[in-house]
């Protein structure tokens, strides 16, 4: 056969041989390599172009790098589009760069890069009624500066909004029953849209210059606040009915106040949602049968006329006696010692009855 007359041992230390093989070899990698690239290309284009075909949207961009304090109506900004599936919700688009003309940067922003609602000074739109939500509206108050937190107030902070005054009640006849001082939460988490005619937040710059010089340029008598249309109205009356009071918050609390409303018979008494760990209690028990555990909490009002029976009957000149705690649990024995006399007259009551 004359695959046996090869001799396979001097083909193998032929050095051309050996070369034109690998030669081969790395030619055909190369090949397969080349047209793996070419097909992935075309599938790359195909997908670019199928996705191009969708509808675009326009956003605003610089066509150079830009600073903090440029206006917006500056020549540099343009229009640019880009595939619906990278627009976030606060880029500024073509359609709204009108409300924006004549805003400012807050921070610089690179070539090319589509700008967003954070990188603008919104409060300085067009005009000041531009900066209002659909359907708010901007209350303007006076305060002192008590109200304006000594002045530490700013365009930004959220405020409860409360009403002091005086409420007039009556009998269910129509008989006056007396006035009492009152407060009441009116709105929580308000925003302040200016103080003064100030809308910008102090900077860490202002404060600076204002140490330097030993100047105070943030004096203002009056804020403005952004409330619902439907709030407005009653705002204002309770303005001309009793006094407001700005309460400062965190603006990142969400949370609502947890007093709402407060009268002056109830300033000093004790909460009613207060847990029963936080009050006195008389715990008795009764029997042996299920469900005959009762707590009954201390009566304060036995005490408190105690006191003022002591303070009466003590000589002129001479200061009352103070009332011993012993009073106290005196009271709280009594109480329960009726209590359990009437749960042994029903506990024996019902074995009579069987």
């Amino acid at each position: 056969m004359i695959f046996n007359r090869i001799n396979y041992r001097s083909l193998l230390a032929n050095t051309w041989l050996l070369i034109g093989i690998a030669v081969a070899a790395a030619g055909g990698i190369t090949w397969a390599t080349y047209r793996y690239m070419l097909v992935s290309e075309a599938r790359i284009k195909a997908e670019a172009a199928e996705r191009r075909e969708g509808p675009g949207v326009s956003v605003v961009v610089p066509r150079a790098d830009v600073p903090a304090g440029t206006p917006l109506d500056s020549a540099v900004f343009v229009a640019r589009e880009i595939s619906a599936d990278l627009v976030y919700d606060d880029m500024l688009q073509v359609d709204d760069f009108t409300h924006h003309r004549n805003a400012v940067l807050v921070k610089p922003v690179r070539r090319g890069r589509p700008l967003r609602l954070q990188d603008v000074d919104a409060t300085r739109a067009r005009d000041f009624s531009d900066t209002l939500a659909a359907g708010m509206r901007a209350l303007t108050l006076p305060i002192d500066a008590i109200n304006s937190t000594d002045s530490m107030l700013r365009p930004g902070n959220r405020v409860d909004l409360y009403w002091v005054g005086t409420l007039s009640f009556v009998t269910r006849g129509g008989d006056p029953a007396g006035d009492t001082k009152s407060i009441r939460l009116l709105m929580p988490g308000v925003l302040v849209l200016a103080t003064g005619h100030d809308v910008r937040p102090r900077d860490a710059g202002e404060a600076a210059r204002d140490m330097a010089d030993g100047t105070r340029r943030d004096a203002y008598g009056t804020v403005t606040l952004q409330v619902p249309v439907a709030e407005a109205a009653r705002i204002a009356l309770a303005q001309k009915l009793g006094g407001l009071r700005l309460v400062l918050r965190n603006s990142k609390d969400p949370g609502d106040p947890v007093q709402r409303g407060l009268d002056e018979t109830e300033l000093f008494a004790a909460r009613a949602d207060a847990p029963a760990d936080d009050r006195e209690r008389v715990e008795i028990i009764t029997g042996g049968g299920k469900g005959t555990t009762v707590q009954v909490a201390i009566d304060p009002v036995d005490v408190n006329v105690r006191s003022a029976a002591a303070s009466a009957a003590s000589p002129a000149g001479e200061p009352p006696s103070p009332v011993a705690p012993a009073s106290a649990a005196g009271s709280a024995y009594r109480q329960a010692n009726a209590i359990a006399r009437r749960l042994q007259a029903e506990t024996g009551a019902a074995d009579a009855s069987r």
